[in-house]
């Protein structure tokens, strides 16, 4: 049976108090929640399950959880038997929308309260809560057509505090023990599979990015060993994933660098980066292509150093760049050869080799043709710092 095919069937039987006198209900609605959860594929299968299972289970009308946004902020990721009205105020549509969408700390309301002192909140009547009097929460509670709520914070394994899962009724009601002990579990469980789930869909969004990058993204162990290769290092270097996957590095590296990657992997494994290393790589067809490298460490869960990442960036255009710019210009002008005489070659030779020198090399200009003439001796001799004596 499908999610949305039992849902009908459980939602009868809240509304009949979601419990039988032996517990036989709660039991196969706790059995069947760990099946889906276990079977889930998406965070929304996990809200689903465990939203369908609490309002069975513990015979409340509405049921919602709240996780924390990239911002800090707890939102709505799911609800169950929310009114039209309720569905339109979150949708933006109403004033109720501004205490709704969010919940910060300090808030009147049980996520609130909750959020702020890391412990369950319940409010068996919200008419009799202190801490709600007069508070807008309050005003939002009563136009939403909820009389006693509690919120219990879901936590991960680790401690690390996920959101919320907040139950609510209709009428004056407070939960008892076993009611409570049962949210537990349902919370451990769902907060395990949400974090499983929000860790694989970050993953599956990351890896969306690594192979959609126009650079060359690859990983190693500490062996050298590919262990992935993204659809970058297919265009820069011609190898297909298949092909370089359980292979080593050492592959793309011409022999007169084979040095290069074992510096590398050595400072890897001291946890050190490699930022913006200059090198050249031999592509599947045998040709070089000039590299920007960048490595940093990759790290389990300990800490421990496993691997290595790798991104490459072609920089064969920037090189056949700068190998123009610094290639002698055989039309530059007078004054520029000038300078390049004063600054290079000029000092460090003596007075009278340079007189030589130019007279040997001097030629006649000429003057039909726009090209300036060879330097000359006189050329040299009104250099600034030319001693007068020569």
């Amino acid at each position: 049976m499908t999610l949305s095919e039992s849902r009908p069937i459980r939602r009868m039987k809240a509304a009949d108090g979601g419990r039988d006198g032996d517990g036989t209900l709660v039991v196969e609605e706790l059995n069947r929640f760990t099946d889906n959860l276990y079977r889930a594929e998406t965070s929304t299968d996990v809200y689903e399950a465990a939203l369908d299972t609490i309002t069975c289970a513990l015979g409340c009308s509405r049921a919602s959880i709240l996780l924390f946004d990239d911002a800090g902020i707890m939102r709505f990721a799911a609800w169950r038997g929310l009114s039209d009205a309720y569905r339109r105020a979150v949708e933006g549509h109403s004033i109720a929308a501004a205490f709704w969408e969010w919940v910060r700390p300090g808030s009147g309301s049980t996520c609130g309260v909750a959020l702020a002192t890391g412990d369950r909140s319940i409010v068996p009547d919200i008419e009799l809560s202190d801490f709600m009097a007069g508070s807008e929460d309050l005003e939002a509670y009563r136009q939403t057509g909820i009389r006693a709520v509690q919120s219990t914070p879901l936590l991960s394994r680790t401690g690390r505090l996920l959101g919320m899962i907040s139950t609510h009724w209709r009428n004056p009601h407070q939960p008892s023990q076993r009611d409570l002990r049962l949210l537990d579990v349902l919370a451990r469980q769902a907060a395990d599979l949400i974090e499983r789930t929000q860790a694989e869909e970050t993953g599956q969004r990351l890896a969306a990015i690594v192979d959609s990058s126009l650079d060359a993204i690859v990983s190693k162990d500490l062996n050298g060993i590919v262990t992935t290769w993204n659809r970058g290092a297919e265009r820069l270097f011609g190898y297909t994933a298949d092909e370089m996957i359980g292979r080593s590095i050492t592959t793309l590296i011409p022999p007169d660098r084979q040095f290069e990657e074992i510096d590398i992997l050595e400072r890897v494994r001291r946890a050190e980066r490699v930022d913006h290393y200059e090198a050249v790589r031999r592509r599947k067809d045998g040709s070089l292509v000039d590299i920007s490298l960048t490595v940093s460490p990759v790290k389990d869960a300990t800490g421990k150093v496993v691997g290595a990442s790798k991104i490459a960036r072609d920089i064969s255009e920037k090189k056949e760049a700068q190998a123009r710019r610094d290639e002698p210009n055989p039309y530059a002008s007078r004054d520029e050869l000038q300078k390049t005489a004063s600054r290079a070659f000029i000092p460090s030779l003596t007075p009278r080799a340079i007189r030589l020198a130019c007279h040997l090399q001097s030629q006649q200009c000429d003057p039909v043709s726009s090209r300036p003439r060879p330097l000359q001796c006189r050329d040299i001799v009104r250099l600034p710092w030319w001693p007068a004596q020569c």
